[in-house]
């Protein structure tokens, strides 16, 4: 008498083929298209948007031009030096330099627009990555950064000097998101293989 398989043993079977062959290429499948469109549209949003004219910063020198040469860059623009908004931006630099502080091609310049009309560029202060800059609104607009949205508000300009994006303080885990979109991928040090001598 022959051994047939039982019932359920074959709807387990065909449970396991059922998940197999269609619920888990699914499942990855959506997945990959959820990520892939939320890349496509973070890249979308970031179309550049003009050049970042570094030269026209009122007293930034040719070195400090050169070091800024392919380097990622966070524009901060405020109206002024103290207040709970410009505070609240602090805190974002503060979070920013945490988070890319290990980049050397990352740079955050903070631009306090000064309406008198003068400005100088600031040696990078206590943080290595961000140098500070007193401009007028001027300079501000002939560096390319100027932007419909309220004061304080950032920019990101890419390592080619384009300008990817604006950013309210309120969309600041975007800026961070795209921040990082926009960094090369860091390039992996070679391994150095160190193998005994033969004896």
């Amino acid at each position: 008498m022959e051994n047939k398989p039982s019932k359920s043993r074959f709807v387990l079977v065909s449970a396991f083929l059922l998940l197999v062959l269609f619920i888990l290429p699914a499942g990855s499948w959506y997945y990959l298209k959820k990520g892939a469109d939320y890349r496509i549209g973070h890249i979308k949003d970031m179309l550049p948007k003009g050049d970042f004219a570094q030269s026209n910063i009122v007293g930034i020198t040719k070195e400090q031009m050169d070091s800024l040469v392919s380097k990622t860059i966070l524009v901060g623009i405020s109206s002024g030096e103290s207040s709970p908004l410009i505070d609240t931006m602090n805190r974002q630099v503060a979070m920013i330099v945490d988070q890319f502080g290990d980049r050397k091609d990352f740079k955050v310049i903070r631009i306090i627009s000064n309406e008198n009309g003068g400005g100088d560029f600031a040696e990078s202060n206590q943080m290595e990555h961000v140098w500070i800059a007193h401009q007028s609104n001027e300079s501000i607009n002939n560096c390319g950064v100027q932007s419909e949205l309220s004061t304080p508000y950032w920019s990101l300009i890419d390592y080619k000097g384009q300008i990817r994006n604006y950013y309210s303080l309120d969309d600041f885990e975007k800026l961070v998101v795209q921040s990082a979109m926009v960094l090369p991928v860091a390039k992996r040090k070679k391994i150095d293989l160190k193998r005994d001598k033969e004896i």
